[in-house]
């Protein structure tokens, strides 16, 4: 049985879509971008390489689309190859596509722009809740908490090698709410850092100096960027120490289930106490008021992905059985013999 990671490379943010599918890629000498397969396709193909795959051909990555979390794509490290399947709305040249298409991929693309909209205005009340923590945190305190923090993992290890670092997402605003697959990430990870804190107090900038101090001492480190705001970080693994450090805070808060595991608490290491009970009122405002505009950003997702569907069980109606049989059986042949 092949060990699997899932996780996802693109996301629908409030920087708009953003994919970091090709630093994942690096060391691939064969990857596949199909574009616009039906969900049915890629569901058989998907089997199709896992039936093929060997013990030998050791980790595979599984990829998930960042609109459904449904599968979207296979990396086999080893084999150095891999497919991903993007949608239809996702390439800027849609002139090869029928009026009727077009107007699928026009509405589709109107209402991701409101969605993506609706969380930038999500991050807009973000950043003023962060502003109440920012005021109140003792970023020294902070600083020296990091620093202890590093001391403590990284040690004097060193590794005589260039660091190599991969950019990835853990989660997703899906059509679901928020989704994400940090404990099938972090399963064979012996030791578990779960950064406790609010918004505003510095859990992300604490990831960036610890990935960096790694970085520096030649530690591979696989970093795993927040979905909602792309330019920050949740989470760092360092699998050649056998430990990862994640912000476990809502939407993806998390506690300890193993010995093993350990908090690091931000708000209570650098923050003013009573912070939270002196602008509770004020921090429930934001609070609400943030939920209700990514709840209206994931009712545009929504609409968007129930066109798509409807377009895509149009093409697949247009395509027969067999045909379709022998594209798959294709691409799962060149994904082995390219290796």
């Amino acid at each position: 049985m092949n060990k699997t990671v899932h996780f996802f490379v693109d996301a629908n943010s409030s920087c708009g879509y953003v994919s970091l599918l090709n630093s994942n890629l690096a060391d691939c000498k064969m990857f596949r971008v199909l574009k616009g397969y039906p969900q049915e396709w890629v569901n058989r193909l998907y089997e199709a390489v896992l039936s093929r795959v060997s013990p030998e051909d050791g980790e595979l990555h599984i990829l998930h689309d960042c609109m459904t979390g449904r599968v979207s794509g296979v990396i086999i490290p080893k084999r150095q190859t891999g497919f991903i399947n993007l949608p239809l709305y996702r390439d800027e040249d849609d002139s090869v596509a029928g009026l009727i298409w077009q107007e699928y991929l026009t509405e589709i693309k109107k209402n991701l722009t409101f969605a993506h909209e609706h969380f930038l205005a999500a991050r807009g009340i973000h950043d003023e809740w962060e502003k109440v923590y920012i005021n109140n945190t003792d970023f020294k305190a902070l600083d020296d908490l990091t620093q202890r923090v590093i001391h403590s993992i990284l040690g004097d290890c060193s590794l005589d090698k260039t660091a190599k670092t991969v950019h990835r997402f853990f989660g997703a605003a899906t059509i679901e709410g928020s989704c994400d697959y940090i404990t099938d990430i972090t399963k064979d990870v012996g030791k578990r850092y779960f950064i406790k804190g609010r918004p505003g107090t510095g859990k992300s900038t604490f990831l960036k100096k610890v990935a960096d101090a790694a970085q520096r001492r030649g530690i591979n480190c696989e970093v795993y960027h927040c979905a909602f705001d792309p330019n920050s970080w949740d989470m760092v693994v360092l699998r050649e120490l056998g430990l990862c450090l994640f912000d476990s805070t809502a939407p993806h808060e998390y506690f300890p289930e193993r010995s093993s595991d350990e908090i690091i608490d931000v708000y209570k290491e650098a923050v003013v106490p009573g912070t939270d009970e002196q602008f509770e009122n004020q921090l429930s405002e934001f609070q609400k008021s943030y939920k209700n505009t990514v709840a209206q950003a994931t009712s545009f997702l929504q609409l968007s992905q129930r066109i798509y569907d409807d377009l895509m069980l149009r093409v697949s109606l247009l395509i027969p059985q067999k045909q379709a049989n022998e594209q798959i059986d294709r691409l799962c042949d060149e994904l082995f013999v390219a290796s």
